[in-house]
């Protein structure tokens, strides 16, 4: 069990995030495989109806789409501009809950992002601690500390 990533373990010590209702989706704009691949599997332990965006334009589409949507963006991402993804779906979805990631070391990009409309912008590291917590809170469960 010690071998497991963290996204695991947080479901494990909290059993409850796999009994919520699927209320919300999650629609997530990775190209980081690793990263991609916990998003994943976090969707999937909780139930969580998962859209992988490969573009702005997708992720938007499954914005509207998708009832109560969280969108969880790669601020690093190679191939879009996560910043103007961001403004489009602030505009689109205002009340829409925006979840960024980034190096710990890049204030000046999460401080953009949060400028920009971002609900919140954790460490890469925290993220991946923190998924399964994130995507239940976002699905309308109390809160786990």
């Amino acid at each position: 069990m010690a071998s497991q990533p963290p996204v695991y373990l947080s479901v494990l010590l909290f059993p409850q995030l796999l009994s919520y209702n699927n209320s919300m989706a999650l629609v997530a704009v990775i190209d980081d495989l690793i990263f991609r691949a916990k998003v994943e599997a976090a969707a999937a332990r909780l139930r969580v109806p998962l859209t992988l965006a490969r573009d702005s334009a997708a992720a938007v589409q499954a914005m509207r789409r998708d009832s109560a949507p969280l969108l969880v963006v790669d601020l690093n991402h190679a191939l879009e501009d996560p910043l103007e993804l961001i403004r489009m779906v602030r505009s689109t979805s205002p009340g829409a809950p925006i979840i960024g990631y980034c190096a710990h070391i890049q204030e000046e990009l999460r401080a953009r992002a949060l400028e920009v409309g971002c609900t919140e912008v954790l460490p890469r590291s925290v993220f991946v601690a923190r998924l399964g917590r994130l995507l239940a809170e976002s699905a309308g469960e109390e809160r786990v500390t």
